[in-house]
């Protein structure tokens, strides 16, 4: 929800969430059962994916010039596609290779999920209140034309988001 949130600010719409998260979620998975993989190692991976698929739809609808909701829906579909691929339409049971992330810390008394998750919200929220590119989000959002007559390279901005999004959804 958080990248969600950013796209929405900078005035666009992406429906492919769900299914970035379940490609990134795939590769993840064959990461840590097929390749043996440790979770150090396929996590990160997994936010590229999802940061690669975000910047490709991101591409596509600032270079074609088409809206965020017509990309994003191409993007889902594809993304969808790709899933089945990787995991060949199989479940994988990741199961012990991430019980650590599901025990509670042992300062906190919460699993490392929840930190994570908290996490992202509060870095989100600095984003869009304390820095420059967050003033820029709202001011695409809001304007694109005096944004552009402002001076910030509005096309950039939305394909950061897109890219942003899709690695927040491979998280």
């Amino acid at each position: 929800a958080a990248g969600m949130t950013l796209v929405s600010v900078a005035g666009g719409s992406d429906r492919s969430v769900g299914a970035v998260a379940a490609l990134a979620a795939a590769v993840f998975g064959v990461a840590l059962v097929d390749w043996h993989w440790p979770l150090a190692v396929a996590a990160p991976l997994a936010i590229a994916i999802g940061s690669l698929a975000g910047l490709a739809g991101g591409l596509v609808a600032v270079g074609l010039r088409i809206p965020t909701f017509l990309a994003s829906l191409g993007l889902l579909e594809i993304c969808r596609g790709a899933a089945y691929l990787v995991t060949g339409s199989r479940t994988k049971y990741i199961g012990a290779a991430v019980e650590p992330l599901a025990r509670p810390l042992p300062l906190i008394g919460v699993p490392a999920t929840v930190v994570i998750a908290l996490g992202t919200v509060l870095l989100v929220q600095l984003v869009l209140a304390r820095t420059v590119f967050g003033r820029h989000l709202q001011a695409v959002g809001g304007n694109p034309a005096a944004a552009h007559y402002a001076g910030i390279a509005t096309g950039r901005v939305r394909v950061a988001v897109h890219a942003l999004s899709g690695g927040l959804a491979g998280l």
